[in-house]
């Protein structure tokens, strides 16, 4: 999105080329927020990984406000802070400037207008260091690489020969991985195209066997960084944050099933850790309990924290009030209590919510159903039915040719709910163990 040629309406000239709209950080963010929350809408992907699109390396001619030299990685930044949390992983591209296999270690730097920018396939560790703590966790997939051009801009297709070139890059990718604390790498694509492009890969059969070698070396990525200093939690389900070490404090955030994240500290019996929530904003704690997460890592390398004052007992949320809140499992703090927005008015016989926070929608009137998708806050809806403590409201998802239920706590509504008729629940599935 920062190279010459994806720019709308582009026309190259002598002295460069025009636009009709250069695809600045804030308008890829907002098209890329608008797509994400699109997919996860709909059943059945609500927990897709979508990922933010590749950051040409080593191409300078995207200029904006704040970014006059063109900067690639300012870009990349940039976008990222536009993203904040609502993406699901990163790719990445890194090439090299000739075919000899020793560029893929080398730490070329030529551009003293960028200072630590590599010139190489080590271009991939320029985005990775800029990626901030509450991205870390995040997946990374180096989606296209290759020997690009000759560094006199001509192009230099695959050889066909088995030059250890494919073994350098995996190597490289595995020793990064490797290294205690790094945010794993899980693949690495070479480019390849059909036979008439300058980069096909078939019939080549040295490139092949070069690949197949690689093959043959086992790596894998880690499911969490391997640790180094300090240990990491992995969520095995959605996982309640909470202000202090207990299920009395408030819950000011979730996180969602699969998140790594580096422990902060514990409590003396290490049945409960503390973290920095995935915004960077707050930090909180979450529980150990084994069905809950896994840990990596030696928690004897964090400090013990002293719990905070406990919440008065106005602001406790029992466990079966937690549990029944349906907060969609997004990894972000939200505040104690939604704030509520003003619905749109129903119309005689109908009686329409607006939702004050991103939700699930469930089977069923409670967690314990099976999750069929999501909406987003401030999404305005007709309830259809309600179940008999008014604790769940059935509504028409994600338009009239369907129902699903979402948690009333996280609504408002003008009218009479008592009008709604009540749905007795369907069958609910065999108990999960909670995740608190």
């Amino acid at each position: 999105m920062n190279h010459a040629n994806e720019q709308p309406g582009v026309q190259f000239r002598a002295s460069g080329f025009t636009a009709e709209e250069l695809i600045a950080p804030e308008k890829y963010a907002e098209c890329f927020t608008k797509a994400r929350a699109r997919i996860k809408m709909l059943p059945g992907h609500e927990d897709d990984q979508v990922v933010l699109g590749a950051v040409a390396p080593y191409t300078a001619v995207l200029r904006y406000p704040g970014n006059e030299s063109a900067n690639w990685i300012k870009y990349f930044t940039d976008i990222l802070e536009q993203l904040g949390m609502n993406l699901d992983g990163i790719a990445l591209h890194a090439y090299t400037h000739g075919a000899d296999p020793g560029l893929i270690f080398d730490e070329k730097q030529p551009w003293p207008q960028y200072p630590g920018l590599h010139y190489h396939f080590r271009a991939y560790r320029d985005f990775m260091r800029v990626i901030p703590p509450s991205l870390r966790h995040l997946p990374i997939y180096v989606t296209e690489t290759d020997q690009s051009d000759d560094g006199q801009g001509h192009v230099l297709p695959w050889a066909d020969v088995n030059s250890g070139w494919v073994r350098n890059a995996y190597q490289e990718i595995d020793n990064w991985n490797r290294t205690p604390g790094n945010q794993q790498i899980r693949c690495l694509l070479l480019y390849r195209w059909s036979p008439f492009d300058d980069w096909a890969i078939e019939g080549k059969r040295g490139v092949i066997e070069d690949m197949q070698m690689a093959a043959e070396s086992g790596y894998k990525w880690s499911a969490a960084p391997l640790a180094g200093g300090k240990p990491f939690i992995t969520a095995s389900d959605h996982l309640n944050a909470r202000s202090g070490p207990g299920t009395h404090f408030d819950r000011i955030g979730l996180l969602r099933k699969g998140i790594t994240l580096e422990v902060l500290g514990r409590n003396p019996d290490n049945t409960w850790l503390h973290i920095a929530l995935p915004d960077s904003k707050q930090k909180g704690w979450v529980s150990a309990q084994r069905e809950a997460a896994s840990v990596t890592g030696d928690l004897d390398e964090v400090e013990v924290l002293g719990a905070p004052e406990a919440p008065a007992l106005s602001h406790v949320l029992s466990e079966a009030e937690g549990a029944a809140e349906g907060a969609a499992p997004l990894a972000v703090a939200k505040p104690a209590a939604a704030e509520k927005a003003a619905p749109r008015p129903s119309a005689p016989g109908r009686l329409i919510v607006t939702t004050t926070d991103e939700l699930n929608v469930r089977s069923g009137p409670g967690t314990q159903h099976r999750r069929v998708g999501g909406v987003m806050k401030g999404a305005t809806l007709e309830v259809t039915g309600r179940s008999p403590d008014n604790a769940w409201l059935q509504v028409a998802y994600p338009d009239a040719r369907s129902r699903g239920w979402i948690s009333a706590r996280y609504v408002s509504a003008s009218g009479d709910l008592a009008s709604v008729e009540v749905v007795r629940a369907v069958a609910a599935p065999p108990e999960r163990s909670a995740a608190e």
